[in-house]
């Protein structure tokens, strides 16, 4: 509710950060329930020793035409910081430190942060946007 009402108006951007990978997975189904399944993708290391996690990738090579991880990650932030979606990245540990989008507005964490951390991680969204 509060994406669709508050940060799409703005044409601006959000990031999920999740405890987990799973939580990234379930996360992106959640979303999906309400927003279109382009609006939102998952940026994450995948650790095949999960069924939900081996799933989920295997969909995504399908959407992605059977590209390697490090080319859809690419993909996907690309979209995020140029195009019009992915509008959210769900992510865990990946993108929450250096990343650097100024389009990014708003972050929903779900996870414990500590320290310099939290600070490095809230700070993605303090970027200028010049347009």
């Amino acid at each position: 509710e509060h994406f669709k009402n508050v940060v799409e108006p703005t044409e601006l951007k959000a990031m999920v950060v999740t405890v987990d990978r799973e939580a990234c997975i379930l996360y992106k189904k959640a979303i999906d329930k309400f927003l279109p399944s382009n609006y939102s993708e998952v940026v994450m290391t995948f650790d095949q020793s999960k069924k939900i996690i081996r799933d989920y990738f295997q969909v995504l090579q399908e959407r992605y035409n059977n590209k390697s991880v490090k080319k859809i990650h690419q993909k996907v932030i690309e979209g995020f910081k140029t195009k019009d979606t992915p509008k959210i990245l769900i992510v865990t540990d990946m993108l929450i430190t250096g990343f650097d989008a100024p389009n990014l507005w708003t972050m929903y964490l779900d996870k414990p942060l500590k320290e310099h951390r939290t600070l490095q991680t809230i700070a993605r969204t303090n970027r200028p946007f010049h347009n």
